[in-house]
């Protein structure tokens, strides 16, 4: 019996962060390779290919993305060796938020279904950085 696409997202990223702190995994794109390898095993596929930057410590950047209604969405997110929190949100056309990732972690996904189609916004926010300022990746799929 296969495991549900949410529970292997969120275990991957657990396992993927807890390899990091580890040693093992150093470079950010190896971990998201891996989230990304996961989600097209549960048939997604890659929408935006990885907006990237950087940012301090309590600090945000946002995205605009055209989101259908009725699509399953997966946006993941996950930051360099020196970050250790990392926070992601999805907010409606009408500025509602819709899904959010705020857990203690360095790799949020939120997986969501729009209502409305238009143009939606991420938001990822470095909420904690060791070593300023700390890279980050966000990516969305969908099936």
């Amino acid at each position: 019996m296969r495991m549900p696409v949410s529970r292997r997202i969120v275990a991957l990223a657990a396992f993927a962060a807890i390899v990091a702190i580890g040693g093992v995994v150093r470079a950010q794109g190896g971990q998201f390779q891996r989230i990304a390898g996961v989600l097209r095993e549960a048939g997604f596929s890659h929408v935006v290919d990885g907006a990237r930057g950087w940012l301090r410590d309590g600090r945000s950047d946002s995205f605009s993305i055209w989101l259908n209604a009725g699509t399953r969405y997966a946006v993941v997110a996950n930051c360099d060796e020196d970050c250790t929190d990392l926070d992601i949100a999805v907010y409606g056309p009408d500025g509602r938020a819709l899904a959010s990732d705020r857990e203690l972690d360095d790799a949020p996904v939120v997986l969501l279904t729009p209502a409305r189609s238009g143009t939606h916004h991420l938001r990822v926010t470095m909420a904690d950085c060791d070593v300023e300022p700390c890279a980050y990746t966000v990516g969305v799929f969908s099936r």
